[in-house]
């Protein structure tokens, strides 16, 4: 009996060990806290999304220079998706193990609940370091600020001889020279290195002088230095309109004239940018020689006064609060770079027919567009003639193939 009660009590005491354990691990599992139940995944994104709001970011709007998390009906809100998914695994882990399958499912549509809010959340991140690179690319430029943002900057054409130095053969002077090509003295004028830093930052920067490439090469490398291989492009006489006439002031100067349509129609292959891109609304040649801008469209030329270095401590022109520098950091970011000359004119005035020497001037830009119709007339004709030539040469092979048949 003793050995049936033992056996029993035995028996009995290995039916009940099962329950007693699933009590204890029931029992341990609620007495874990509710942050060791979530994973460390949703913990880590409850934490961005509430720092976020801590910066005063709300409803996409940019606050204290971040960007914002997009709190629209459409794309929910990841931290209340995130919060709800924890509260149900919570409830889960307390069910009995007869809702294991049921908890499987749930579990595999929270993830599919949680998988576009991870998503969503890359997206801001991204959204984030676009507008600090951003913020980052404004800081560059001067200290007054950004003049051009986020928009093509607009083409600045400058000439070298009287507006970013004086090149002369005054001997007299040459130990004030800061160098000396070929026979003739440069003198650089007063904050031209700075000048040109500030000319890079706010546009898209070209060279157009009258002289000869060897002499425009010399003096752009002692000008511009490490500067120069920033340059879009650096012309010479050789790609200026020939008139064949002299100045009014020299006559031994031949005058040349500088066609700004050549730039806008990239009649030079190697220019590094496309047909159209550049246009008398967004270009602005600076040259202290008024009738080199005869042929081009009004406003879109200024031309200070011819610098000379014998006025070096007078000159402030190119300095930060120079007039010319003041007038360029206004003009970088206009809309419009014809109506801002216009409405703005700035140092010598335009040649125009109310000028005393017009009737010289005119008869140069008469004489001009003659030679441009007679050299389109002369392209015409070449065509023609190749045509005809073309044809005749067709008619007599075919005449030829003809009788070497019928021989």
């Amino acid at each position: 009996m003793l050995k049936e009660e033992a056996t029993g009590t035995v028996v009995s005491a290995s039916e009940g060990t099962p329950k007693r354990k699933k009590r204890k691990r029931k029992k341990k599992m609620q007495e874990q806290p509710e942050s060791k139940q979530a994973s460390p995944g949703v913990v880590r994104v409850n934490k961005i999304v509430s720092n976020k709001s801590e910066n005063g970011c709300a409803d996409g709007i940019e606050a204290s220079g971040h960007a914002d998390v997009n709190m629209d009906p459409i794309n929910a809100n990841v931290a209340d998706v995130l919060i709800e998914n924890c509260s149900e695994n919570s409830s889960l882990l307390q069910e009995s193990s007869a809702g294991r399958k049921r908890r499987k499912r749930k579990r595999k549509r929270g993830s599919s609940i949680r998988g576009p809010g991870f998503h969503d959340l890359s997206c801001i991140c991204a959204s984030c370091l676009v507008e600090a690179h951003k913020e980052k690319i404004k800081s560059i430029y001067s200290p007054r600020g950004s003049l051009v943002r986020f928009q093509r900057k607009k083409l600045l054409i400058l000439d070298l001889n009287g507006l970013l130095a004086d090149i002369n053969q005054d001997t007299h002077n040459a130990h004030k020279a800061h160098a000396k090509v070929r026979g003739k003295l440069v003198f650089r004028r007063p904050y031209c290195d700075d000048f040109l830093r500030f000319c890079f930052e706010n546009f898209e920067l070209g060279i157009w002088s009258s002289r000869k490439r060897e002499n425009v090469d010399s003096v752009v490398d002692i000008l511009m230095r490490n500067l120069k291989p920033y340059l879009l492009f650096c012309w010479d006489m050789s790609h200026c309109t020939v008139t064949g006439c002299n100045t009014i002031d020299n006559k031994h100067k031949p005058l040349v004239l500088k066609e700004l349509k050549k730039l806008w129609n990239k009649e030079e292959p190697t220019l590094p940018w496309e047909q159209g891109e550049f246009s008398p609304s967004n270009t602005l040649l600076v040259d202290d020689s008024p009738y080199k801008a005869l042929r081009n469209p009004p406003n879109t030329a200024i031309f200070p006064q011819p610098y000379s270095y014998r006025n070096e401590r007078d000159d402030y022109s190119l300095g930060p609060d120079g007039d010319l520098r003041i007038y360029l950091e206004r003009i970088a970011s206009a809309d419009n770079v014809q109506n801002f000359v216009r409405d703005n004119p700035f140092g010598q005035n335009s040649i125009t027919e109310s000028d005393p020497n017009w009737n010289f001037y005119v008869q140069i830009v008469n004489k001009v567009e003659k030679q441009v119709v007679d050299k389109v007339e002369k392209q015409i004709l070449d065509k023609v003639e190749n045509q005809i030539a073309d044809k005749v040469d067709s008619q007599i092979a075919d005449k030829v193939g003809i009788k070497v048949q019928s021989a």
